[in-house]
């Protein structure tokens, strides 16, 4: 068994409130992001055009939501244990979506491309122990992973070029 590192408890008088809570914040969360992706390409919509055009996203955490209030779940007190391996984990894959952003504006490429080199950022992230072997299999996965992406980056590079000159 994996060691819990903490317990995050959320009481049975909160627990309904913060479910409806937490769906509203995702719902809200995901329309402004919409909304913000539209700004950059210079068109403009409502709070309510974006949530309408989420409107599958929200039945599915409606849906979510009522499962859970009516099975009961939310009438008692909710214990979530937060598994320091885990938390690790995520916390490698949210490093390595960063450095991979920061490396693609750095290499002038596009924001939308840059989490195509996450899986390999990651995997140097997490591998990153004392262990020989481990060592060994992460610095091949990562030499394989560094040449997949370098050539990914010339063929995208290469198709820029093609169709710069043909237009």
């Amino acid at each position: 068994m994996l060691p819990v590192l903490f317990t995050l408890t959320i009481p049975a008088a909160v627990a309904k409130a913060f479910a409806v809570g937490l769906a509203a914040l995702l719902a809200g969360g995901r329309a402004w992001a919409y909304r913000r992706r539209l700004a950059k390409e210079k068109r403009e919509v409502g709070f309510g055009a974006a949530l309408w055009d989420d409107r599958w996203t929200l039945v599915g955490i409606a849906a979510v939501l009522a499962l859970l209030w009516r099975s009961g779940i939310l009438d008692r007190d909710l214990r979530l244990p937060l598994h320091s391996y885990g938390l690790m984990i995520a916390a490698a894959f949210i490093v390595a979506i960063a450095l991979a952003q920061r490396e693609a504006r750095r290499q002038g490429q596009a924001r939308g491309h840059a989490p195509e080199r996450c899986p390999a950022l990651a995997r140097r992230t997490c591998c990153a122990t004392n262990s020989p072997r481990t060592k060994s299999i992460t610095a091949t996965s990562t030499a394989k992973a560094t040449i997949a992406a370098r050539k990914w980056t010339v063929s995208r590079q290469t198709q820029t070029r093609e169709f710069s000159s043909s237009v």
